[in-house]
């Protein structure tokens, strides 16, 4: 058995796998692999996408026989899961990364933007 790769994300748990599989269901390929194959280009691109979406599929319409070790090494290659394969198709999963919580305004009514507004109703 494969050792799992030290930089690769965790797989993801039975319910949230069985989620993911659901949704590339609706997925169109973003992706296809052609005659080039898997140039530095084609992972490039992956990266991108998986970056923007998370979940990404792509279509082998070339190098259809290589698919099965073309897949896992795609994975490895943009530091992803490998959701499922089916026929000539390939779902990648990666999470985004976790970003910084945007710091709270300031308790109380906020006057910013609002130039001589004291925030007293005069009457």
């Amino acid at each position: 058995m494969n050792a799992p790769v030290p930089d690769s994300p965790a797989p993801p748990p039975p319910p949230r796998l069985r989620d993911l599989k659901a949704a590339a269901q609706l997925l169109k390929p973003l992706l296809l692999v052609g005659r080039a194959g898997v140039t530095p280009a084609f992972i490039a691109a992956l990266d991108e996408a998986l970056h923007a979406r998370e979940l990404v599929k792509i279509r082998f319409r070339e190098r259809k026989t290589e698919k099965r070790t073309l897949a896992p090494a795609l994975a490895e290659a943009t530091n992803s899961r490998l959701v499922m394969q089916v026929g000539h198709v390939a779902v990648f999963y990666r999470p985004r990364p976790p970003t910084a919580a945007p710091e709270a305004p300031p308790a109380g009514r906020s006057t910013a933007g609002r130039p001589g507004f004291t925030g007293r109703s005069v009457r």
